[in-house]
This record gives C-alpha cells, sequence and structure tokens, in this order.
C-alpha cells in the first residue's frame, strides 16, 4: 500500500506523464528489488533485505531439521558455526568491495543483501541461546553484565564517531554494530526494570513508542525533507520538530496503514488454534503449550532453560516428524 500510494502521488503531481520512471521503482520495491535497484523511496531498501533474509532462514532451519537425527532436543546446534562462517564471509566480502569500489556511496556500500545478512543472524543466534541454552547463557550474562554494557558501548562508539563514508564504518563498524546493540539487548533483557512512579511512566511510554518503530524509522527521512524545506531544522527547535514530528506520523502512519492491513491479514488468514499447540502421539489429541517460565533470579536459570529447551523441543520432534513425511 506504501509503495502504491507513493507512486499514485507522483504520477498525480507530474500528471500522469512519463510514467515510466515512476513505475519501474514501484516494480523494484513490489518484488523487494530495491536492495539493488532504485525503488520508490530510500529507507525501503531495508525491506528487501529483511524479505531476502526471511526466505533464507526457513529454508535453512528447514534442513536442519530434516538433518537432525531422531530424538535430537536440539536440530540447531550448529548455528553458531554457521553464524560464525556467514560472519566472516561478510565482513570480507565488505572489506574488499570498499576497497574496490570508489568513491562510497550509500546504494553500492550500505545497501545490497549479501553484505549485511550477518547482522540479522547474529540476532537468530541469540535468540537460539537464549531459547535452548538459557540456563548457561543466563548465568554468563548475569556474571559480565557490567562488563557486557562496558564492551557494548565501545562496540557502538565508531558508528557514532567515524563518518558513514570512512571504510572502518562500513566495514568492521557494520559488525561492531550489530554485536554492540545485540549486547545491549541481552544485557536489558536480564535486568529488572520498574513500572512505578516516574520510572515506569517512562517505560510504559518507550514502550507505546517502540510498537511504532518501524513507521518511524521508515519516514524520519520524510520529516527531515520537509524541515529543510522550510529551513526548520536549526538549532534546539528544529532538532525538537524533528524527534517529535517523527514520532508523531510513524504513529499515524501504523494507525492508519499498518495494524489495519495486519488486521485484515489476521481476518483473510487466521490462526488455527489461539496458541501453540504441540501432538501428544500416544494419546492422539492437542495440549497446548505451558506458557515460558521466566527466571526470577540468575539462581533460577538452570531450570528456567531446562524447561523451556524441553518445551521447545517436543514441537521440534513433532515439526521434523511432518517433514520427513
Amino acid at each position: 500500500m506504501l509503495v502504491f500510494g507513493l507512486m499514485f502521488l507522483r504520477l498525480a503531481k507530474y500528471g500522469f506523464h512519463d510514467a515510466g520512471w515512476i513505475i519501474r521503482p514501484a516494480l523494484h520495491d513490489v518484488f523487494f528489488l530495491q536492495s539493488y535497484l532504485p525503488g520508490t523511496y530510500g529507507h525501503f531498501w531495508s525491506l528487501a533485505i529483511e524479505e531476502h533474509f526471511y526466505i533464507l532462514l526457513p529454508l535453512l532451519l528447514f534442513f536442519m531439521i530434516r538433518k537432525s537425527h531422531a530424538g535430537d532436543n536440539d536440530p540447531f546446534a550448529k548455528l553458531p558455526i554457521i553464524f560464525l562462517l556467514v560472519a566472516i564471509v561478510s565482513l570480507a566480502v565488505r572489506v574488499v568491495h570498499a576497497a574496490l569500489v570508489q568513491p562510497y556511496n550509500y546504494f553500492t556500500h550500505l545497501f545490497p543483501t549479501h553484505l549485511r545478512l550477518d547482522s540479522l543472524l547474529f540476532g537468530v543466534l541469540l535468540s537460539y541461546w537464549y531459547r535452548f541454552h538459557s540456563d548457561r547463557f543466563g548465568i554468563l550474562v548475569n556474571r559480565n553484565l557490567r562488563s557486557l554494557f562496558l564492551i557494548s558501548t565501545l562496540l557502538i562508539a565508531p558508528a557514532l564517531i567515524l563518518e558513514q563514508s570512512n571504510m572502518i564504518t562500513h566495514t568492521i563498524g557494520l559488525t561492531f554494530f550489530y554485536l554492540g546493540y545485540g549486547g545491549f539487548m541481552i544485557a536489558l533483557l536480564h535486568i529488572s526494570l520498574t513500572m512505578k512512579g516516574i520510572a515506569g511512566w517512562l517505560m510504559q511510554g518507550l514502550s507505546y513508542i517502540g510498537k511504532h518503530s518501524y513507521p518511524i524509522y521508515l519516514f524520519h527521512l520524510l520529516v527531515i525533507s520537509q524541515l529543510q524545506k522550510y529551513r526548520l531544522l536549526r538549532g534546539l527547535l528544529g532538532m525538537s520538530l524533528y524527534f517529535v514530528g517523527s514520532i508523531a506520523f510513524g504513529i499515524l502512519i501504523s494507525k492508519l496503514i499498518e495494524f489495519p492491513v495486519l488486521r485484515l491479514r489476521d481476518r483473510i488468514f487466521p490462526r488455527e488454534v489461539a496458541e501453540p499447540t504441540v501432538v501428544n502421539i500416544e494419546e492422539h489429541r492437542l495440549e497446548p503449550l505451558q506458557r515460558p517460565i521466566e527466571p526470577r533470579s540468575k539462581h533460577h536459570c538452570e531450570s528456567y532453560g531446562r524447561a523451556n529447551r524441553h518445551q521447545f523441543a517436543r514441537s521440534v520432534r513433532v515439526s521434523r516428524k511432518k517433514i520427513r513425511s
């Protein structure tokens, strides 16, 4: 809807004359080619990368389950090795690409899918550790929380100091960036946050903004361009207008387009059951999965890990039987 909406607005603006230069980028967006070919809007390139990744990831997981042995509670045990290989290859390709392709350009050095897959796979790796090895993973994180915050800050620092055109930023800097923010995320998940008083009010506000974060990211450049057009992006007032305007416009787009489309999707493709289920082979009936047991402290990490790992393993065994049948 966003793609066709932008296309129609541009066609109307130019009186529907010489439509080829407008329709062609729209087709790039429709088929998710905009990480390699120009699309209708700058930030849509990230949509292409995500779609490419979410096509490749299920195939990878499918083959890992397919190749696993019967009774194996962890068919994704080779995921850390796969991530390491992808991370090394992606970084090497970024370095070679930066050395051979000059001058620097966003489209050639930041947008291509094959240069960015490692960051998305790192998120999958963290989820794997959290779900399958949460006992050891939780204990390790809790023991090194302060160091994790410090190291994560140092990893993110180059991206905040150096220009994007600097070779360090768009090569090893991208690796530092996803490692740093991944470290922050994991550390924050292991900290108890209060929802009372001013802190609770602040967390609720941030949570509400986070629910609309993707449209905010997509369209903050549009807000910047309009503020620059009318010479309003100046000083503290200009920055305040930029932040408030980006958040407000992102929330508006969410409510007008994103959430209604998601509701329409759920209506057309309803979920078969209200909650995840596994098949009890012996009794030939469905049983709902229990909700994951959240650890109350680091002393609960070991039992929490076993409970979630065994629960997930049951689902994997059923999935494996369905795939092989």
